[in-house]
């Protein structure tokens, strides 16, 4: 799942306990959990090659997952793990993926990898051209730097940035502070400490 997804505190857990379910109703042995809070598309999954690497270990082992893009995104990894031999099992879609499959069963299997990655090309095309429109048309694209905040423009639906009271001032102090050559980057950060300052996160 990405980010966002967990951080909304259900997409991972719901996912868990479907697996866990369908583990315990027909007598599967789960040897690992492997959450991934970022999307399938990447290269940089780190609970995906544990996994992998884990499967390697354990012969007959198998993957359980949700469906075809909670997996994967993209074709390399899909075929990394058709060349271990790894077979899959994807709850929503009700269907294995095994090593042994007939050719029209890998023929689906692989458009539905295509679909979810052209799923995130256009998706990632779509987002770059509404962030380009709104930089022609004035707007501040993306959320708003510490020390402003994402507002309505008056009379619209449209967002915009204006400095955020609590932080606009701290951020201009450390601002002027560093431009006055009396502080390194981190005994800014030890300032902006003392002075309370802190992200939306805290």
């Amino acid at each position: 799942s990405t980010k966002e997804q967990e951080d909304e505190g259900w997409s991972l857990d719901s996912q868990l306990r479907e697996a866990q379910s369908w583990a315990e109703r027909n007598k599967c042995k789960i040897i690992g959990d492997f959450v991934e809070s970022r999307t399938a598309k990447g290269s940089a999954r780190p609970a995906f090659t544990d996994m992998v690497r884990m499967l390697a270990e354990f012969p007959g082992a198998f993957i359980l997952t949700e469906k075809t893009d909670r997996l994967t995104r993209n074709r390399r990894d899909d075929l990394l793990l058709e060349s271990l031999n790894i077979s899959a099992f994807f709850l929503k879609e009700n269907r294995w993926q095994k090593p042994d499959a007939k050719a029209h069963e890998r023929l689906v299997h692989r458009f539905k990898v295509l679909i979810a990655e052209n799923y995130s090309e256009n998706l990632s095309e779509e987002i770059r051209k509404g962030l380009n429109e709104k930089v022609h048309q004035g707007i501040y694209p993306t959320h708003a730097p510490l020390g402003y905040l994402n507002v309505p423009e008056p009379g619209t639906k449209r967002k915009m940035i204006a400095i955020d009271p609590a932080r606009g001032p701290i951020v201009r102090q450390l601002l002027l502070e560093y431009a006055s050559g009396s502080h390194s980057i981190k005994t800014l950060a030890v300032r902006a400490d003392e002075l309370g300052l802190r992200t939306k996160k805290g």
